[in-house]
């Protein structure tokens, strides 16, 4: 949001998983809040695969997108257990809205509760 809160911003999403063997099959439907004087709905997804080679590294790819635009990219993973980081890139596989970016590159920490 910003400090005057005339604008913010929630995401839900919904992270469901599939280990087999050293492979991972992830599909994460998202919705996005937002508020700029009313609220407003914004779908989203994200999928990806993944093969773990060695115990500590996942190399895999990413498919994500909305109504704005669709991305795909290689993602790398690096961690065990319940702390991870991953890095990515998405390069633009459709028309984006303008203002959308053409490319992203990101970076995420994780930490698995439960």
């Amino acid at each position: 949001g910003k400090p005057d809160f005339s604008e913010h911003a929630v995401e839900i999403k919904v992270i469901m998983a599939k280990d087999l063997g050293k492979w991972n099959f992830a599909l994460n439907p998202q919705v996005e809040l937002k508020r700029k004087g009313e609220w407003d709905t914004l779908p989203k997804y994200a999928a990806g695969l993944s093969y773990q080679p060695v115990k500590l590294l996942s190399l895999g790819v990413e498919v994500k997108g909305s109504e704005k635009g669709t991305y795909w990219g290689p993602v790398i993973s690096h961690g065990k257990g319940n702390l991870w980081m991953a890095i990515g890139s998405a390069f633009h596989i459709s028309e984006v809205d303008a203002g959308q970016p053409e490319t992203e590159i990101r970076m995420i920490f994780g930490y698995e509760v439960g």
